[in-house]
């Protein structure tokens, strides 16, 4: 018997951390009887910097024609129409650049599917482009649904005045409880062998994590970490990501034996890197590297000068880490990161606050809380359009 329903979601890349979510989502929709397809155009390797692209069985790939519009920006066609059509909702990413999407607007109008928007509301970028962010505003209104990332997203929207009670506020977060489990799983053995393996002896850990690019103003990192060094003589940073400033970086670790450019971790690597972490250091664009300290019980210094992606809402400075008002001055973000390694209560009680965050922000909240939004805005459309709705019921049963 087919489901009473059918949502599709369409992305333009699939990413390891979204797997959890998409998983779980499928499943709290097909126990309401609504069916999810997944439609997206992953990357291969050659064109995935980040090496986090991946693929689910179950998902739909379809190509995405670029279309450049200028040396960092293009326009892109991905051919997600077909998928979509018959659905009773479409979800699509709020990215102005997708060409997909004011085509799927168009036939909202015409009485085909409603389309919904999940995103940041706006770019959190400090320069982005004022062109791109009046488009964004104009679509962002005409949509049926919003899934917002966070309640400073749903705020954003709203502003726009788009209605409050179509809006949906996911909690974006990655698979917390697989890092969780897997963090609590390292053996002392395994920790000292790690070590071993790292070269660290005594050393005081830190940790950055994420993407190496201009957005975690990186050079601001590296200063701050040569000030934490000369006031904590046994410090060492470890760089665990990927990106064009990776060069940049192990540039600067060959004339800095302590710090350390591992590249990409996942799961058990992952895993034992943040249990050997005492802090971790990422001053720019903290988003869901953040839910990741959640998850290991490891504090985060941030810096509140920013910029930063919505996901920021979630640190609460002095509880569940640090948000260090540095007026851009590397020097007072170590400072921060100094207190902590001399102050080994005052980190313990930010890591404490850090794991009981970790129970609020996961991938199964966010999908119980998507899949909510979706039953609301398939039902407010039927309620809306119901002669549409018995008609389209009524081919599915054919």
């Amino acid at each position: 018997m087919p489901s009473t329903a059918r949502v599709v979601i369409v992305q333009l890349s699939l990413r390891r951390y979204r797997v959890t979510f998409f998983e779980e989502l499928r499943e709290r929709l097909a126990a309401a009887d609504v069916q999810l397809d997944l439609v997206h155009s992953t990357e291969g390797p050659r064109d995935d910097p980040r090496g986090d692209a991946v693929d689910i069985p179950w998902a739909v790939r379809v190509p995405a024609d670029a279309i450049p519009m200028g040396r960092r920006r293009s326009l892109v066609w991905q051919r997600a129409l077909r998928p979509a059509a018959g659905a009773d909702l479409v979800v699509v990413e709020q990215a102005s650049q997708m060409l997909v999407n004011y085509a799927l607007l168009a036939r909202q109008a015409l009485g085909g599917a409603p389309l919904a928007l999940w995103g940041h509301g706006r770019n959190h970028d400090p320069h982005p482009s004022p062109a791109g962010e009046a488009v964004k505003r104009w679509l962002s209104r005409r949509v049926h649904w919003w899934f917002a990332y966070t309640e400073g997203t749903a705020e954003i929207v709203g502003d726009l005045g788009f209605p409050r009670d179509r809006i949906t506020v996911v909690r974006n977060a990655g698979d917390t409880r697989e890092l969780a489990a897997a963090a609590a799983a390292v053996t002392a053995d395994q920790l000292a062998a790690l070590r071993s393996r790292l070269d660290l002896g005594d050393a005081r850990v830190g940790l950055y994590l994420g993407a190496l690019d201009r957005t975690k103003r990186l050079e601001f990192l590296l200063e701050a970490a040569d000030e934490v060094r000369a006031h904590v003589p046994g410090f060492v940073l470890l760089v665990v990501g990927d990106g064009e400033e990776r060069g940049r970086v192990e540039a600067a670790a060959a004339t800095r034996p302590w710090l350390r450019v591992l590249g990409h971790r996942w799961g058990d690597d992952l895993a034992a890197l943040l249990r050997v972490a005492e802090i971790m250091c990422v001053p720019g664009w903290v988003g869901l590297v953040l839910v990741d300290s959640f998850a290991a019980g490891v504090p985060l210094v941030a810096s509140a000068s920013g910029p930063h992606p919505p996901e920021i809402e979630y640190l609460v400075d002095g509880v569940t880490g640090r948000l260090v008002d540095d007026g851009g001055d590397p020097r007072r973000y170590a400072g921060a990161i100094v207190e902590l390694f001399q102050d080994p209560a005052r980190r313990d009680r930010l890591a404490a606050g850090a794991a009981q965050a970790a129970a609020t922000y996961s991938a199964q909240d966010m999908a119980a809380r998507f899949a909510t939004g979706v039953l609301a805005a398939i039902q407010r459309r039927r309620e809306l359009h119901p002669r549409g709705q018995a008609t389209r019921a009524a081919r599915a049963r054919a």
